[in-house]
């Protein structure tokens, strides 16, 4: 221990004299931190300073930056000095962002999009520490409607969809243990052989072996407290504050809260979508909780954010923002399909989100939106947003993903907390871009990951479409613009037909699970109750329900009536008078509807009635009752009616949009052999159910040919399916649990149902119809990208006229080597590419394995690389051979050339005939979830 503390002096000592004088508290804490670093065995969780560094970690695997680049520093001073004095690169970047000591040896890290895991105990990690600002933020833009947090009553008299939904949610929730969603948090802070288990996406899910950790208890927090605001349920009560207050025992002294440990901060998903989850749901708690326990969980997100953003081994020093290798300007070196990359699936844009709600909270900081403008915020996209071009959609950078609406989300929380217009035009311009492209009929997201979905594309089952956490991020979003815009009637619209037709429509009636994608062809998926990202936004939206029906205006001048719901809103208006509205509706069966209210005193303030643009009637009629009088009044379709008065109680109103059944042709690329048309309800989505060409046949032909070259459902004898009420006949018989079904006049044993309470029957959204009209014309092709730009020149030193070279994970740096023997000549085409698992080489006959990507494809990519040079090389990166034919499988390239004259170079394919995929940066990666499963 002396040698240890006369050590700790000795590193005191090499500070200038001027940094001790006068005496501070903080040098104390510099002598006792040196001390502890220099003589501690034991691992230091909260870390110690030194010339702008925070050393969190000792004793620990890291799991972070590039790692270890020697330094001839001798010295814990000398290192940090020299890990600043690297300075930035040309985009800003600190070269340094961490340095390691090991009391001899000075490491010095930078950042790296793979990160790299080191099992080095010995040393201390000191990385670049942050300037705070804890100062408080106020939202900029103010709400011009709010949502109701609680007073909303759900009535099941009518058999309502919302209270059917609702109270099915609660049996979902409640199936999940306590201890098996606090069970990575207790292991995590150490609790030996913590009770409970490792289940579902917490074990691992998308990302085996290391699960995500914490998410369990993200989706039961969502769930719960959004349940807890509107009904009274002592389980999910239980269960609620037993896990807030065991994340709080679990919470490191540093703020550190998060299920996995605090050195894989930035590993995969963690810093995005876990923490995000976390964040939702403590939230959400607090709402339905805070005023029972002081708010604990606010606290505990400020502490750990306070830690997240400035202390830890942060993400920005990580993730550079602002661009990628096919952005100009940008700084990301080439996407690894590595299961260890950090941000391989869903990247920065579902990280944005944690942030700025909890900027827009009542423990919000300035903080909080800094690190978003400086880290997370990528101009480049803003800008093709605002833009309206599509490829910021559908070929986002990395990967293209209806995950994007998560961050345009957060984007319009920062228009709302800054002012600032570029992210509401950024929004504006994705929304309209997504209604315009990747909306199906009926609402759900026409876009997901793992493969390109062209605008226009609609797949219906040849790709995975309809994904739940889609439409809940889409009406999340649409739920910020009504409360901007809340006599815009759209936004309504869109949050309607999302909830009936996505998110209600994937619930099991039995409260057992929740589907993840909302198909629209042969029949919905098994629901599922493992934590599944769709299963946590769905019990999110399920629990909130009531906070759509109504909403009051900022100023408690006006009610709002969104939709047509048996439902209870009590509330207060302009001078505190309390009101009651009452509404009971017939909605789905038909739009009767009456509203009555129940006043303390009389008051004067405004109704805004919604009329439904989906409305058959360009005019509905309003019956208004006030103090015993009877009148009449005219709502426009697709509007708010503004009715302002002196309310009394007992007043009323009543109106009835009328029901209309309205149809759709399919214009999308799953095309059958004739036109296939959809049918609504008001803004209810039909399933035609009957014969559907389900068998081994149908089947095979899938498998084999990717397609259905025959007709899923046919209905013969239509020959105007543009307007269903001229071939659908209301069901004289009701079907057991349907509140109303249609017929085929020309085949009666064809049922038009509603889709949400379709359970696992054979069925479609899209029947075809012979005897109908032609098929519309496919989508335009989108024009295509420019290649991508090679990786930095790495030149062979010798090279020859045929080379293989193997895939060498994770160094992606491994090439093909292609020289002309006589240094006169230039290779002039090429003879053959190939990348996959073939087998043979430049000596032996080259044979196609399971995997391999033809050379009709790969030639163009080689003559890119290679045409009218002497020598090239051409990595051996599937980001640079046009997409990866089977991941995760080690692959070889190989490449022969042919050398001649600069007279006999052949014009590359790529300006023959415009082909572009096979060197595009974006490409398709061959993901088929229906595929698989089938």
């Amino acid at each position: 221990a002396a040698t240890c503390f006369v050590a700790a002096l000795k590193l005191i000592g090499s500070l200038p004299l001027h940094a001790m004088a006068p005496l501070q508290p903080a040098h104390v804490v510099l002598v006792v931190g040196a001390f502890l670093s220099l003589c501690s065995s034991a691992p230091l969780r909260l870390g110690v300073a030194i010339d702008g560094y925070i050393g969190p970690f000792q004793g620990e695997k890291i799991i972070g930056a590039a790692l270890g680049v020697p330094s001839s520093a001798t010295s814990l001073q000398d290192c940090a000095a020299d890990c600043t004095a690297q300075g930035a690169t040309d985009e800003g970047l600190r070269k340094c962002i961490s340095f390691n000591w090991n009391g001899t040896l000075c490491g010095l890290n930078t950042w790296s999009s793979t990160y790299q895991v080191t099992n080095d105990t010995a040393s201390m990690y000191y990385f670049y520490e942050m300037e705070k600002n804890t100062q408080n933020f106020s939202q900029k833009v103010s709400f011009k409607a709010n949502v109701p947090t609680s007073g909303v009553e759900l009535n099941g008299d009518n058999s309502s969809v919302f209270y059917d939904a609702f109270m099915t949610n609660i049996i979902y929730l409640d199936l999940y243990p306590s201890d098996d969603m606090l069970f990575w948090f207790r292991s995590r802070h150490g609790v030996k052989n913590p009770p409970g288990s490792s289940y579902g996406w917490d074990h691992g899910g998308p990302d085996m072996p290391y699960g995500l950790k914490g998410s369990l208890a993200g989706l039961f927090m969502m769930g719960s407290g959004g349940t807890l605001r509107w009904h009274n349920h002592s389980s999910l009560w239980t269960k609620l504050n037993a896990i807030v207050d065991g994340i709080a025992e679990c919470q490191e002294e540093s703020g550190f809260a998060m299920a996995f440990p605090m050195n894989e901060t930035n590993f995969h998903e963690n810093p995005d979508y876990v923490s995000s989850w976390v964040t939702h749901g403590l939230l959400e708690a607090d709402i339905a909780i805070g005023s029972t326990n002081g708010h604990q969980a606010l606290r505990i997100l400020r502490d750990h954010f306070d830690w997240f953003n400035y202390a830890g081994p942060i993400l920005a020093q990580f993730l550079p923002p602002n661009g990628g290798a096919d952005i100009p300007g940008g700084c990301w070196p080439p996407k690894s399909a590595e299961t260890n990359n950090g941000h391989e699936i869903y990247l920065i844009y579902q990280g944005i989100i944690h942030n700025t709600r909890l900027a827009l909270s009542d423990v919000g900081t300035k903080g909080d939106v800094d690190l978003v403008i400086n880290l997370y915020q990528e101009d480049w996209w803003l800008n093709q947003l605002a833009a309206r071009d599509p490829n910021a959609i559908w070929r986002r950078h990395w990967q293209p993903h209806n995950y994007e609406i998560t961050a345009f989300e957060a984007y319009m929380d920062m228009y709302i907390l800054t002012g600032n217009t570029t992210y509401l035009d950024a929004v504006q311009g994705a929304m309209d871009m997504l209604l315009k492209h990747w909306i199906h009929l009926g609402g759900s997201i026409a876009i997901n990951e793992g493969t390109l979905y062209p605008p226009g594309s609609y797949y219906l089952h040849s790709k995975a479409t309809g994904e739940l956490c889609g439409s809940s991020f889409w009406l999340r979003l649409n739920q910020r613009f009504h409360r901007l815009f809340p006599m815009n009637e759209s936004y309504t619209t869109e949050i309607e037909r999302s909830l009936i037709n996505v998110v209600i429509a994937n619930q099991d009636k039995n409260g057992t699970g929740i589907r993840y994608f909302a198909r629209l062809d042969l029949n919905k998926e098994n629901p599922t109750h493992i934590g599944t990202c769709c299963e946590s936004q769905g019990t999110r939206t399920l629990g909130a329900l009531p906070e759509f029906i109504f909403s009051i205006a900022a100023d408690k001048s006006a009610i709002f009536i969104n939709l047509l719901e048996t439902a209870i809103f009590r509330t207060t208006v302009a001078g505190d008078t309390s009101v009651t509205v009452t509404m009971s509706s017939s909605f789905p069966v038909s739009g009767d509807t009456k509203i009555q209210l129940g006043l303390e005193k009389p008051a004067k303030f405004t109704l805004n009635l919604r009329i439904p643009s989906w409305a058959g009637d360009d005019v509905t009629v309003v019956t208004v009752v006030n103090g015993g009088k009877s009148t009449t009044m005219q709502g426009k379709r697709g509007t708010y009616l503004t009715i302002t008065q002196s309310w009394q109680n007992g007043d009323s109103i009543s109106y009835s949009p009328t029901m209309v059944l309205k149809s759709s042709v399919y214009t999308g690329l799953d095309r059958q052999k004739a036109a296939r048309w959809g049918v609504i309800y008001g803004p209810v989505l039909l399933a035609a159910e009957g014969h559907c060409l389900l068998d081994v046949v149908f089947l095979v032909q899938f498998i084999l040919l990717g397609t259905f070259v025959d007709n899923i459902l046919s209905i013969n004898g239509v020959t105007d399916p543009s307007n269903p009420s001229s071939w659908l006949q209301r069901s004289a018989t009701p079907i057991a649990g349907m509140p109303f079904s249609f017929t085929v006049k020309q085949n009666p044993s064809i049922k038009f149902v509603p889709y949400y309470l379709v359970k696992q029957e054979n069925m479609t959204v899209y029947p075809a119809f012979p005897s109908g009209p032609p098929q519309p014309p496919l989508p335009p092709t989108p024009p295509p990208l420019p290649p991508a730009p090679p990786p930095p020149e790495q030149p062979c030193d010798t090279g020859k006229l045929c080379d293989v070279a193997q895939d060498d994970w994770p160094k992606l740096d491994t090439k093909v080597c292609l020289q002309c023997d006589d240094p006169t000549e230039v290779i002039t085409s090429i003879a053959y590419a190939h990348y996959g698992t073939f087998t043979g080489n430049c000596s032996s006959p080259i044979q196609p394995g399971k995997c391999s990507e033809p050379s009709v494809k790969l030639n163009p990519i080689a003559e890119w690389y290679c045409l009218n040079k002497t020598s090239c090389a051409i990595p051996c990166n599937a980001n640079y051979l046009g997409g990866d034919p089977c991941p995760g499988v080690v692959k070889r390239l190989a490449v022969k050339v042919n050398c001649g004259k600069h007279e006999d170079v052949r014009t590359p394919q790529a300006e023959e005939d415009g082909y572009s995929q096979g060197f595009q940066f974006h490409a398709d990666h061959r993901f088929n979830t229906d595929k698989t499963e089938l």
